[in-house]
């Protein structure tokens, strides 16, 4: 590589200081995962040597008052090696947050594009967000020689709840996104059904998601104390979280764990009160999180396969679950890559008893048993999905020439 002509970088989106996410932890607001995808590509794209520079321009995205309080976010600047990071406040306020952000992003992409002399720029953005789009059509009319990569984890008309306004507001989004995406080159899917959903043809590879090299250590065998069972995201009931609370007040022996949004949590609480073997935990960082999920006995993910969402989604908790090296159990989804079966357990029947069964069955087995079955599971990750890996898989399709269509 070393008589590659080095890039430069210009990575739009969402990652947050650890500064800024206590301020939302403290204020209620649950860490994004899509942060911690970003903050390992950089990682990964920064260990690659045809990279030169890379400038992380972005702005955190956090539900806009009522749902959350009149929040300012402050404009925030740091390094990472050879990054530069450079996020954007705005008020968060409907519709004037979102357009302050938008007009911000690209006043600031401009001029990065406008001091970059003679280099050969990469443009890559984190998700289907108009503001990140129409700030890489700005640097596309100064310079239309700038190759353009999106990566989709999720398709914006499958991300939350919407009432009649916001479904209004959201469709004619879409109709803006549609327009913007004329001027992406290349795409990164996280599943293979978004290319036929967004009309691709043979200008996009599945991107899944990744895992900090350094974050997947093979520990040695340790027992574990107490029949812990964790659930760590959105405790919406449409995920199936009912079912699986209901499961558990019919097993004896564990507890169910669960880590999330207060207000969701609330309704849970109070229509499962009589439960016992059932805990809220609250809202944890990602690396305290993480050290839970360490010491639990097994991982729990109950969304339903039936969702539509679940082909064009793959649920990046899959990652840090595996990763933890605790047994994980879930629905076989439309949007996991075979190639992760071998390293996860899967509910046969997605009702109560199904749950209950499955859960009892690995709660049975050995720690011995368990522990090797998820060691195996972060020595695939540790090998095929690290972050170096994956920035290179995506570094390598953008500046290729042709354009020959790669599934795997």
């Amino acid at each position: 590589m070393k008589n590659e002509k080095k890039i430069k970088i210009l990575f739009l989106g969402t990652l947050t200081s650890d500064e800024q996410n206590k301020i939302f932890l403290f204020k209620g607001i649950r860490p994004a995962p899509a942060d911690i995808v970003q903050k390992y590509l950089i990682d990964g794209f920064i260990e690659d040597d045809r990279v030169e520079e890379i400038y992380f321009l972005g702005s955190p995205r956090i539900s806009a008052y009522p749902n959350n309080k009149i929040l300012k976010v402050k404009d925030e600047k740091w390094t990472i090696k050879k990054g530069k990071v450079d996020s954007l406040g705005y008020f968060n306020f409907p519709i004037i947050g979102f357009k302050e952000r938008e007009i911000k992003l690209i006043k600031k992409a401009k001029k990065w594009v406008q001091n970059q002399k003679n280099s050969e720029i990469y443009a890559i953005i984190y998700s289907m967000h108009s503001p990140f789009l129409a700030a890489i059509k700005a640097i596309k009319e100064i310079n239309p020689e700038i190759k353009t990569l999106l990566i989709v984890p999720d398709l914006p008309q499958y991300m939350g709840e919407f009432n009649f306004i916001k479904k209004i507001l959201k469709k004619l989004d879409m109709i803006r996104i549609n327009k913007l995406l004329s001027y992406i080159d290349k795409y990164a899917l996280y599943t293979k059904y978004m290319a036929e959903y967004l009309n691709l043809q043979d200008n996009w590879i599945v991107f899944e998601g990744l895992m900090d090299t350094d974050k997947i250590s093979l520990e040695s065998f340790k027992k574990v104390k107490k029949n812990v069972c964790v659930y760590a995201g959105s405790l919406d009931k449409k995920y199936a979280i009912g079912t699986l609370i209901e499961a558990f007040s019919k097993i004896d022996n564990a507890e169910l764990h669960l880590y999330g949004k207060k207000s969701e949590a609330d309704i849970l609480i109070n229509e499962y009160k009589n439960i016992k073997n059932i805990k809220y935990m609250g809202i944890l960082s990602q690396e305290e999180i993480f050290k839970v999920m360490k010491d639990a006995r097994l991982l729990v993910n109950p969304r339903p396969s039936s969702l539509e969402l679940t082909k064009y989604s793959c649920p990046s908790k899959t990652f840090e679950y595996i990763a933890s090296g605790t047994p994980v159990v879930m629905n076989k989804l439309a949007g996991l890559p075979e190639e992760y079966y071998p390293y996860i357990y899967f509910f046969e029947e997605e009702d109560v008893n199904g749950f209950r069964k499955k859960i009892k069955d690995i709660l049975s087995k050995t720690d011995e048993e368990l522990y090797d079955f998820a060691k195996n599971g972060k020595i695939f990750l540790k090998e095929y999905k690290n972050n170096i890996y994956q920035a290179k898989k995506i570094l390598d399709f953008i500046t290729r020439e042709d354009k020959n269509n790669e599934k795997k």
